[in-house]
């Protein structure tokens, strides 16, 4: 469950890592089962998951190991901890220009009807294949709405869902076009042509992600 987020602010003369925190809060049911592994003892219920992009934390372990821990290394050399500061400015500006430009392709792919470049753009997460079959891509080529509500899909969310659930069917591109239909855009014909073995899989997805809200940064990939 989720509690809160606290989202680090920096100055705008200024460039340091931007740390977002989560919180959660362990469903009541789970505690006797996590009471009995540590024997019995009480425990706090909440949580806390930090997240980072990668460059972020690339830059991040950097730091944390050649400058946090040795502070004294930097004290009489304050013009190369700004450049060290300017280099995680850079990655900042690179990684939003990264995310743009997936954005803007999977936009194309979208407005030229090619339907697997614009969904592997356009979530950016790694799948076992990347062609959607003949069967499957017909529904979807020639269903305009169709095709703009999977344009329009969050990836945030789709990506969440995934990652909290841990589902255990392959990750295809046919795989996740099914499921993101039967969980958000419940489309009757393409529901027809799921398998049965997935869409039991689907029912077994916790929604409960769905009221976590999106962080403000956005992430390049998973």
């Amino acid at each position: 469950m989720f509690v809160e987020e606290t989202i680090d602010e920096n100055l705008t003369t200024e460039f340091k890592p931007t740390r977002t925190n989560l919180i959660f809060k362990l469903p009541e049911e789970f505690l006797p089962e996590f009471n009995n592994v540590i024997g019995n003892k009480c425990i706090d219920p909440t949580f806390e998951l930090q997240l980072r992009t990668i460059f972020s934390e690339g830059w991040h372990e950097v730091e944390h190991d050649l400058r946090y821990k040795c502070k004294d290394d930097w004290n009489d050399y304050p013009e190369l901890s700004r450049t060290f500061n300017g280099i995680l400015a850079s990655l900042e500006t690179h990684e939003w220009s990264i995310i743009q430009l997936f954005d803007r392709l999977a936009y194309s792919h979208y407005k030229s009807n090619n339907v697997s470049a614009m969904i592997r753009t356009k979530l950016r997460i790694r799948l076992q294949d990347f062609i959607i079959t003949e069967n499957l891509l017909q529904f979807i080529e020639t269903d305009n709405s169709l095709l703009k509500d999977f344009f329009k899909i969050d990836r945030f969310t789709v990506v969440s869902l995934l990652l909290s659930n841990k589902p255990i069917f392959p990750l295809t591109i046919d795989n996740v076009i099914y499921f993101i239909n039967y969980v958000f855009l419940k489309n009757k014909e393409i529901i027809d042509i799921t398998p049965e073995i997935l869409i039991e899989d689907f029912k077994k997805i916790n929604l409960r992600f769905l009221d976590v809200p999106p962080p403000t940064k956005n992430f390049v990939a998973v």
